[in-house]
């Protein structure tokens, strides 16, 4: 029977998928740039309501803040940006299972700068969970995709599939330049709300320069209910945040990142469930095999 650190685990997962559908049909109306900039808001005021209730202050140095700034443009803005556009192209099942390579892309970074050792066994898990996104890629059925979207081939593929895999690169990034922050002393809940309020600036102002907020506003007048769509779904991002510490504070990390690793499956089946799509076998497979690649990273 699970305990309280592997429920949370599982809660996560299961938070993170929602939020993950809500946003790729968002982005479908409005566009990835759009999304990722709306988010911010809802995940800023969230994080600074969890900090005021459970955070304690904390100092840090302009290194720290240095290195925070640098988690938030490579997670918070180059990671997700990559992530909605990979979606918009081969739909959130693949791109979020991409996206859990940043587990391979972690264990080999972590081998060159924080000194941490490539065993036999973090090897074969890179291989696995890499051949079993690799599985899913080559699917031709059309099951993990959103509807109208098209089958993708050639070039949408391969852009499509790069995005996922930069997504990835930018997550294990984020996680890296943060672990060094957070062996500096500065809290987790300090270091969230900071990244968050970061990549709240960064968004918002290279939107203004780019054109995005324009954007963004035209598609709130088409679509005023998006506001409360985001919502919802931040509202399910942010527990599954806040259910994420719970998992990794009362379970082992290696089995609470296990169980959140389920994310790209429970993605598949709320899929199949919403848009009535029967994942080919081809797709089951793959990501059998890509969970268990993990499985050895995180073991």
């Amino acid at each position: 029977m699970f305990a309280i650190g592997e429920w949370a685990a599982f809660g996560t997962a299961l938070s993170w998928g929602i939020s993950v559908h809500v946003h790729g049909a968002v982005a479908q109306k409005v566009g990835p740039e759009a999304v990722t900039l709306l988010r911010t808001p809802y995940q800023l005021v969230f994080m600074a309501i969890a900090y005021g209730l459970f955070g304690n202050p904390t100092s840090f140095t302009l290194t720290d803040a240095m290195l925070i700034f640098a988690a938030a443009f490579t997670g918070q803005f180059l990671g997700d940006l990559c992530q909605y556009r990979a979606m918009m192209y081969i739909g959130p099942t693949i791109a979020i299972l991409l996206k859990s390579l940043s587990a391979c892309f972690t264990a080999i970074l972590g081998a060159l700068l924080l000194d941490q050792s490539l065993t036999p066994r973090i090897l074969a898990g890179i291989i696995i969970a890499t051949l079993g996104a690799g599985m899913v890629l080559v699917e031709r059925t059309g099951s993990t995709l959103l509807p109208g979207q098209e089958r993708p081939r050639g070039r949408r593929l391969v852009v499509g599939t790069a995005l996922g895999l930069g997504s990835a690169l930018f997550l294990a990034c984020s996680l890296i330049l943060l672990k060094f922050a957070l062996r500096n002393g500065v809290t987790p809940l300090w270091a969230s709300l900071t990244r968050i309020m970061f990549a709240t600036v960064i968004l918002w102002s290279l939107g203004l320069v780019k054109g995005w907020v324009r954007i963004t506003l035209d598609g709130l007048r088409a679509y005023p209910t998006i506001l409360w769509t985001l919502l919802f779904s931040n509202l399910f991002s942010t527990t599954g945040n806040w259910l994420s510490s719970v998992a990794v504070h009362h379970a082992p990390v290696g089995i609470a990142a296990t169980i959140m690793g389920l994310q790209p499956v429970l993605i598949m089946l709320m899929g199949a469930v919403w848009y009535r799509k029967v994942p080919s076998l081809l797709v089951w497979l793959g990501l059998i095999v890509a969970f268990v690649g993990v499985v050895l990273l995180f073991m």
